[in-house]
């Protein structure tokens, strides 16, 4: 089976391109992301440089698991284009004698060649990659300058691509060589493809199952600790996406019919000709749109994710603030209206949980403890307030328990000169998991200052006195300002790396929709040839496939854009459940523009076909 399917890739190599793709370009992402992840864990560095090194590994295995599970699906559609272009040629071997395994068989065989292929590759242009990273990283700051790529490194990715580029193609041909082992013999003597029996009954169980998961999810989030809450609902999307894609074509009639039903009406033929087109080839259509699925889908339910993180991040600070001015500079006795002037100190600590445990960094907010009420708004506390003194300290209730630190133990806290004291927990507060902020004494941080650790103060201004005014004879900013400069600015990177998470997935994505979509129409040049030939120009030859293209990028941006809303919705609940003061926000602009770029990349590679046709 191996040399049969070695010559057909040989002889039929436009077929197989797609799917060589979209195996090496995964693999090549995979590689890189071990390597670093391998790499990064190497041990050596100190303190800071090991959080470094933590936070790039979380992102790579992040990146490493996504393009796996994006990987699956891609090569699943392009190896099905390839089984539905070789239709009549698989249903001549029928007809001379083969059985349905055989063909089964053969078709795995190729899957498992194109995998080897692409993992081969792959592997090389993904240790080019990581070597272009260990020269960017440093040079960000993500990670301490030195950082290289470790022969662990290149040696751990090899198995890994390889397994994993093979795995891949094998598992994504599942589904074409169950379609190729059930072809009739007399499919090589029809002369137009039939569709039949598109949603089997594995695709509705499958589809189904992964529904039922991502709906038990949703409802599982209420009854689970708040430190597991959030990773949840960041991976809300996947099983969902899953379902889209297997129950993709019970909706391509539907949505087809909503999306063309303009076209249909104010256009002679071309629409109508087009919304036909979509129902006659469900199969095709659900395939060519399920790209688009996933990479609205995906990318949009984790934008979506991180913009309500980042609106929750700066709801978190508003309401842990009180106070009305914030201030660098000392107020003199002649600056009208303030009645309290309190010095706020603002750092870093390292909190050890346990023995075996890495130190965790946590921001530190310092004051006098008589001053706590007039600076902070904490609420629901639970504790001993009385208790924060000389070694106490106050946390969030949510982000002590992520933390995972007990309310009256005492934990090894390193404080910003390099110094270690023990620090008991004496209260908690509602502050939910995004205030991530760890309240000490400000003698305590005072006597340790160290780099990076600033001063503030915070002033209150008597009644019936601007604090606009107040701030602005101080050259200095409202709270409600100075929230939104401070904590406005940690939520725009938060989003600023989402996107640099989701480049990688959205460029392959992207990729993946102009190769499935030049599968898709160069697989119908004879039928675009006999439409020529019934008398339709090349003007609505070309406007037919225009609109069939933008209704597809639409029927994927319908699907995946559901998909992609409802996770965020479901992370805003989540959000709020600890913020109240959360405002409502929606990916809408994410999911509009990753609409228009998918359809017009599809509509450009559809027509571009067709001039060369």
């Amino acid at each position: 089976m191996l040399a049969i399917a070695r010559r057909t890739i040989a002889e039929r190599r436009g077929a197989f391109a797609g799917s060589f793709l979209a195996v090496a370009l995964g693999v090549a992402t995979l590689t890189a992301s071990v390597a670093v992840l391998v790499s990064a864990a190497s041990p050596g560095e100190s303190a800071d440089g090991q959080e470094g090194m933590r936070a790039v590994g979380t992102v790579f295995a992040f990146i490493a698991v996504l393009f796996t599970f994006l990987s699956v699906f891609i090569i699943a559609a392009t190896l099905n284009f390839a089984v539905a272009s070789r239709a009549r040629e698989l249903a001549l071997l029928r007809l001379v004698g083969a059985t349905g395994r055989q063909i089964a068989a053969v078709v795995r065989a190729e899957a498992l060649v194109v995998g080897l292929l692409g993992a081969g590759g792959g592997y090389l242009l993904g240790l080019l990659g990581a070597v272009g990273l260990t020269v960017l990283l440093p040079a960000t700051g993500a990670v301490p300058p030195g950082f290289a790529l470790t022969p662990l490194g290149a040696v751990v990715s090899l198995p890994v691509a390889l397994l994993v580029g093979t795995g891949v193609c094998v598992l994504g041909a599942r589904g074409a060589a169950r379609t190729a082992g059930r072809l009739p013999a007399l499919a090589a003597l029809r002369e137009a493809d039939v569709e039949s029996g598109v949603m089997t009954r594995r695709r509705w169980v499958l589809g189904l199952l992964a529904l039922a998961a991502g709906l038990a999810m949703v409802a599982g989030l209420a009854g689970i600790d708040a430190e597991a809450r959030m990773p949840l609902s960041m991976g809300l999307a996947f099983p969902f996406v899953v379902a889209g894609a297997l129950l993709a074509p019970v909706f391509v009639g539907p949505v087809s019919r909503l999306v063309t039903a303009p076209l249909a009406r104010f256009t002679a033929a071309s629409g109508a000709l087009a919304g036909g087109n979509l129902r006659a080839g469900v199969r095709r259509s659900a395939a060519t749109a399920g790209p688009i699925l996933l990479a609205i889908g995906v990318t949009g339910s984790l934008l979506g994710a991180t913009a309500v993180l980042s609106a929750g991040t700066v709801a978190a600070a508003r309401e842990y603030y009180a106070g009305d001015v914030v201030t660098d500079s000392r107020p003199s006795a002649s600056t009208p209206g303030v009645v309290r002037d309190d010095r706020v100190l603002h750092g870093s600590v390292a909190v050890t949980v346990g023995p075996d445990t890495p130190p965790q960094n946590v921001d530190a907010v310092a004051v006098e403890p008589a001053a706590v009420s007039a600076v902070l708004s904490l609420r629901g506390v639970d504790g001993d307030l009385a208790a924060f003194g000389a070694a106490g300290a106050v946390g969030s209730r949510d982000y002590m328990s992520t933390v995972n630190w007990k309310l009256g133990t005492r934990l090894p806290v390193a404080l910003p000169d390099g110094s270690t004291t023990q620090v008991r927990l004496v209260a908690v507060f509602d502050g939910g998991s995004l205030n991530q902020k760890l309240l000490l004494p400000f003698g305590l941080l005072d006597r340790h200052r160290g780099d990076g650790v600033t001063e503030t103060r915070h002033l209150t201004v008597a009644d019936g006195v601007s604090a606009a005014g107040v701030a602005a004879a101080l050259g200095g900013q409202t709270t409600a300002e100075w929230v939104e400069r401070t904590a406005g600015a940690q939520g725009r990177l938060l989003r600023l790396g989402a996107w640099v998470l989701c480049a990688p997935a959205l460029l392959y994505l992207l990729l993946a929709v102009a190769n499935t979509a030049a599968i898709s129409f160069g697989s119908r040049r004879a039928e675009f040839a006999v439409l020529r030939r019934v008398g339709m120009t090349r003007p609505q030859l070309r406007r037919m496939v225009t609109w069939e293209s933008l209704a597809l990028g639409l029927i994927g941006a319908v699907i995946g854009g559901a998909i992609a809303i409802g996770a965020s919705l479901v992370m805003w609940v989540v959000v709020r459940a600890g913020i109240p003061s959360t405002p409502f926000v929606l990916p809408v602009v994410e999911v509009v523009l990753l609409a228009a770029g998918c359809a017009l990349l599809t509509a450009a590679v559809a027509v571009g076909l067709l001039r060369r046709a």
